[in-house]
């Protein structure tokens, strides 16, 4: 049963409860935070945290006060219910036999190995997991996040006297194994690098304390997994792989066993294609896991004779395939003598008989209750008649001060300084879109550059006249091309631009230039030069930006480079003929770099914060300027951070003002303050320094100055009266308190907001669909013969036919036999990754998903500008699409150029803001390796009323502690099927949602190629239209494995699916990007196979995907009042859900379109234009 909690409201684990009852004693309430104060910086009591003190010892310490979270607190509820299976329960079992203890939902419990009744052993919001005995059967070793990390932890066999044994924290510990004289553990250590998969190590730990010693390198092995003890403690025992790959077959091999001498180090080879390994307390054998056939089977390895066999092959399915992050299969237990092997299967617990094979079942029965915070939720209105612009791109002052220039929609604006409430007007350029505006010295003479899908793009000039309005465009560039970011030179006699190397001429998309040309254009004669070639920097980071020197003679620009996996942006120069190219500066993680117009000043992006510094003198060796991951304590030069949030598009101004921005926001800062912030913190610095000499200066005088005779004065006694009265301290007064806060802020920026406000695309006028069958998806509500009228974007009337009320204006299209749904809405659906700063008019993802009836796209992993600009064209009219949402880029917790650092709370938030200002409503907390950074994302999330889709991560245990958060959903699969009722009943309670992805559904084969090995999407007609044939072929001509259908993973996570829905809880659908429109179709189609009625499918891809992205008051249903989101089909969807490929039409925010052609047919009719390899 589902209850809430008799406490009332808490601040729930994204409100600061946090973890405070990490390990509530057996005999303490459940809900029971035992030193309960909630410490923000670590999430836990320090009592909770304690270092190893004698048995059972805890220090005492004092917390420090919490950080005040804001916002009305979230609600915590207890999901609570008794179960007699459960979901991937790793064992172990007491060396006298008599007990099993057991992992079942972050908990661990104590029962008979005889089965029965468990008794939880820990309790409260820190996930518990693999306990294992200690050879004398007093003590548990066990994985816990209790400290805001996983790490690894022990207690006695009743719950009590924890002490906690490792202290990492970026660093996930877990699979801990106690050695044969229980005086060491050895952990399995998971280290993030530039993968958030990361590689994995063996670590031995004494139990008294000390920071271990490494067994294994993962620069070597990659991946040790599993580690168990040779009875007579000389050997260790684990399974071991390289690096993760997907889609590997486990029948030729993915996981080894080795064996480590711990004394010599060396490793030897015990068996292939084989994991698990469990050696028997006789030392003869060892039980290990092997896909055989369809099946996970136990063997038996004789260590003597290096023999095998099966002992059984009942087992769930392994996680050879997957990430294993917690095994790849749950840990089983010998008896002492041998002679039997306990393990769990089909959701409970087996006991093996070694030498007959004979299996009996262990029944039990668990009380489950645990405090679950509600899922975050939010929701907002969609379909308005006119929005603000928040993509602003090359934002620029001209030298006069007196205008600005930049990008947007497609088409360049210019607004008058400053902004204030003004409106901006467009720079009209016939039939193309304009980009990258950039002034001259004259602050009126301007370059820009264009697109047309059709005739390419040039760099253009132009001038304000005397009345501001543009002269008429010049062309500069010769051939048609893609090209970037136009710059003058000093004296504007020349112009330096970027040129792509035509890949859209050879069949594919524009992002795909593996080089770009430095070129320079003589203004007066006409003649153009290629300076040199540059490597593209891709479409998530900036391009490079050139300048000229201000004499003139040499050109700045970037590159990239890699050291290892961490990237580095270099300023470099290079002369106008291409020779003697320098490189003068390198940041690692930087973007975009802006030399000061009289090159004393560098402006640089790093980790999404905007930084300045004074530049020494140009020299031919680099200068490296040692930000590292935000801190710029080690630079050799005195750096100012700029922005607090977030900033891009950094620029000089006139008069040597700063600028950058963020969204619609502009922010300007004079230099001059920048200076007197640099000189004050050398004076700061001064002073410190000769406060610590004074404090470390000898007592002793070294000087021959005779010393100062003392004074004569009388000094009072203790017990003497003071002659006056003592002075109070005066209170500060209200100015002196202002003038600080003025001093703090010294180096606050002035933000100019630019009011930008434009129309949304809709159509005019009425029509009605006559009638069809209108499946609404407002519940189980199915009209025969019915009618729609569409007015305008939105459903103004439905019912039956017969009863039907049309406008006076109304036109009809007759709909006999043909079947409405909503619009399918994809709530994982990447498309935004392939384009560089330029934009084209059509994009063929968006043509793909709304030919297949997908008027709703949410991409939770994107180019930032990329994905939120054209968003904002395609609302305006510029771009035919879906409606297109985004997280922006992840806030990545791995090692990468735009990675998100969130050492506390404050983090969070700085980056919860910037995606919110420049345009998302959610974000995607991709693997940021402590539950603690979690959290802190949740509540800042919460304070800004925006939605959190984690990253799975094919992690079991780190999904479901995310459901306990409060996470709005689970992106990607839970990657152990079949589920049981232990997680099925926490998902579907907490109202958690669940997007399998089952195309790329982790633990198994992707589900994307059973569909190419059973269908020639090469030669689908409709599909062929809307893909690029070089990208299709590739991916879907040769497929890479052929596999028995009843070997595929995807089918056994949708009947889990199933079971989610089946029992209150919530799926959608995300076809992952993997192929653009069809690809819906297919994710449609694989949780169909999980035994779901067609009706249940269609509510997952429609109102089911609106409320997890909170826009059920608009779209997900057919409703009056709603958008018109529709799709019309031949064949009815509800007696075969395979239907839903007979499209027939697809509406779009009331825009009517042929599903087969996408040629628009309402208001007016407009044939679709060419992609780029039509032409």
């Amino acid at each position: 049963m589902f209850t809430r909690s008799r406490r009332g409201t808490h601040w729930g684990i994204a409100g600061f409860l946090l973890l405070c009852a990490p390990f509530a004693l057996a005999s303490a309430p459940s809900h029971t935070c035992p030193d309960a104060q909630k410490h923000p910086g670590h999430g836990f009591s320090k009592a909770h945290m304690s270092k190893y003190n004698g048995p059972g010892t805890q220090k005492n310490t004092k917390d420090k006060p919490p950080i005040k979270a804001k916002g009305k607190p979230a609600k915590v509820d207890v999901v609570s219910f008794t179960t007699r299976e459960g979901t991937w329960m790793n064992l172990t079992l007491s060396p006298d036999g008599k007990w099993l203890v057991f992992d079942l939902l972050g908990d661990i419990y104590k029962m008979s190995s005889k089965g029965g009744d468990a008794k939880r052993l820990t309790k409260g919001t820190a996930w518990d997991t693999q306990p294992r005995f200690s050879p004398d059967g007093k003590w548990l070793v066990f994985t816990s996040d209790r400290s805001g990390s996983a790490n690894t932890w022990m207690m006695d066999v009743q719950g009590k006297q924890l002490r906690q044994l490792t202290h990492n924290h970026a660093i996930v510990t877990n699979s801990p194994v106690f050695s044969p004289d229980g005086q060491h553990v050895i952990t399995r250590r998971r280290i993030t690098d530039r993968r958030s998969i990361g590689v994995v190590e063996l670590w031995m730990h004494h139990i008294l304390g000390g920071k271990g010693l490494q067994l294994t390198s993962g620069k070597r092995i990659g991946d040790a997994n599993e580690p168990a003890f040779s009875p007579d403690g000389k050997y260790l025992y684990f399974s071991t792989r390289g690096r993760h790959r997907y889609n590997r077959n486990p029948h030729q091999g993915i996981w080894n066993l080795q064996r480590l001498d711990i004394q010599s180090g060396h490793r030897k080879m015990i068996s292939r294609g084989a994991s698990r390994p469990h050696p028997s307390p006789d030392g003869r054998y060892i039980s290990l896991i092997r896909r055989i056939g369809k099946t996970s089977a136990i063997q038996l390895h004789d260590l003597r004779t290096g023999a095998e066999h099966t002992l059984t092959n009942i087992l769930d399915r392994d996680q050879q395939e997957g990430f294993a992050m917690n095994g790849t299969y749950p840990a089983m237990a010998w008896s002492r003598d041998s002679k039997m092997l306990y393990f769990t299967a089909k959701g409970t617990f087996w006991k093996l008989s070694i030498k007959n094979k004979k299996l009996t079942k262990l029944p039990f029965k668990a009380k489950v209750e645990q405090h679950v915070t509600r899922a975050l939720r939010t929701t907002r209105r969609v379909g308005q008649k006119a929005f603000q612009l928040k993509i602003l791109r090359w934002p620029q002052r001209s030298s006069k001060g007196d205008r600005m220039l930049y990008g947007a929609i497609g088409r360049i604006y210019s607004v008058a300084w400053p902004p204030k409430r003004k409106q901006p007007k467009e720079i009209k350029h016939k039939d193309a879109l304009a980009y990258a505006p950039a002034f001259a010295r004259d602050g009126r003479t301007f370059a820009y550059v264009t697109w047309s899908d059709t005739k390419r793009g040039h760099v253009w000039v132009r001038s304000f006249g005397k009345d501001g309005t543009p002269t008429p465009p010049k062309r500069i560039t010769q051939y048609s091309s893609m090209y970037l970011h136009p710059s003058f030179s000093p004296d504007q006699s020349k112009l330096v631009f970027i040129s792509a190397s035509g890949a859209d001429r050879r069949g594919l998309p524009l992002s795909y230039q593996p080089w770009l040309q430095l070129q320079v254009a003589d203004l007066k004669t006409g003649k153009i030069r290629s300076i040199l070639t540059l490597r593209s920097h891709g479409s998530l980071s900036r391009n490079p930006q050139p300048r000229f020197s201000k004499d003139g003679k040499r050109i700045f620009f970037t590159r990239i480079s890699y050291k290892r996996y961490r990237g580095y942006r270099h300023l470099c120069s290079v002369r106008l003929d291409g020779s003697d190219e320098k490189k003068h500066f390198s940041v690692y993680a930087g973007e975009e770099m802006e030399l000061s117009p009289d090159q004393k000043w560098l402006l640089f992006k790093h980790l999404h914060q905007i930084y300045v510094m004074p530049t020494p003198p140009l020299r031919s060796k680099p200068i490296s300027l040692r930000v590292i991951d935000g801190r710029i304590a080690g630079s050799p030069w005195p750096i100012v951070k700029l922005s607090k949030i977030g900033g891009n598009w950094p620029s000089w101004g006139p008069n040597n003002q700063i600028l950058w921005s963020l969204g619609r926001e502009i922010y300007t800062l004079p230099l001059w303050k920048v200076i007197d912030k640099l000189q004050k913190d050398a004076k700061k610095r001064t002073q410190k320094a000769l406060k610590r000499y004074t404090k470390q200066r000898p007592k002793t005088q070294l000087s021959s100055t005779p010393k100062k005779a003392p004074s004569t004065q009388q000094t009072p006694s203790a017990k003497s009266k003071p002659t006056s009265r003592p002075v109070k301290p005066t209170k500060k007064s209200k100015k002196t308190k202002k003038a600080k806060k003025k001093k703090k802020d010294a180096l606050k920026p002035t933000v100019h907001k630019i009011r930008h406000i434009v129309k949304s695309a809709e159509p005019s006028g009425c029509i009605a669909l006559t009638h069809a069958t209108i499946i609404t998806m407002h519940g189980k509500q199915v009209i025969q013969d019915g009618t729609l009228v569409l007015n305008g974007s939105r459903i103004h009337w439905m019912g039956p036919s017969k009863k039907a009320k049309l406008l006076g204006y109304c036109k009809k299209m007759d709909m006999k036999g043909k079947y409405i749904i909503p619009g399918f809405i994809d709530v994982h659906s990447h498309m935004h990754y392939n384009a560089l700063e330029v934009f084209p008019k059509s994009s063929w993802e968006y043509y793909a998903n709304l030919a297949y009836g997908v008027t709703t796209t949410h991409d939770p992993s994107a180019s930032t500008e990329l994905v939120f600009g054209q968003s904002e064209m395609v609302r305006a009219g510029v771009m035919v699409g879906p409606r297109i949402y985004s997280t922006g880029f992840i806030l990545y917790g791995a090692e990468n150029t735009h990675k998100a650092i969130v050492r506390g709370l404050q983090d969070a938030r700085h980056h919860m803001k910037r995606l919110k200002k420049l345009g998302a409503f959610s974000v995607k907390s991709y693997m940021q390796p402590r539950r603690i950074q979690r959290q802190w994302v949740l509540q800042a999330a919460r304070e800004e009323k925006m939605l959190v889709y984690p990253e799975g991560g094919g992690n079991l245990q780190m999904n479901l502690n995310m459901v306990l958060d409060g996470h709005t959903g689970i992106e990607h699969a839970f990657p152990v099927a079949p589920l049981y009722k232990d997680v099925v009943q926490l998902v579907a309670q907490s109202k958690t949602g669940y997007t399998p992805t089952f195309l790329v559904a982790y633990g198994g084969l992707s589900g994307e190629i059973f569909f190419y090995q059973h269908d020639t999407v090469w030669n689908n007609k409709k599909l062929t239209q809307f893909y690029p044939p070089r990208l299709l072929n590739a991916r879907a001509r040769w497929p890479k494995h052929m596999v028995r259908d009843n070997d595929w993973h995807f089918q056994k996570i949708a009947e889990s699916a199933k079971k989610i829905i089946r029992s209150g809880g919530q799926v959608q659908i995300g076809a992952h990007g993997q192929l653009q429109g069809l690809g819906v179709h297919w994710e449609i189609f694989s949780l169909a196979k999980g035994g779901l009625t067609p009706h249940e499918v269609l509510r997952a891809a429609t109102y089911h995907g609106a409320t997890y992205l909170g826009l059920q008051h608009d779209i997900g249903s057919i409703q009056k009042g709603k958008l018109a989101d529709l799709v019309i089909l031949d064949k009815n969807p509800l007696k075969d859900i395979h239907h839903i490929r007979a499209i027939r039409y697809v509406v779009k925010n009331g825009f009517i379109y042929k599903g087969h052609s996408m040629d628009r047919v309402w208001p007016t009719t407009q044939k679709r234009p060419t992609f780029f390899w039509q032409q």
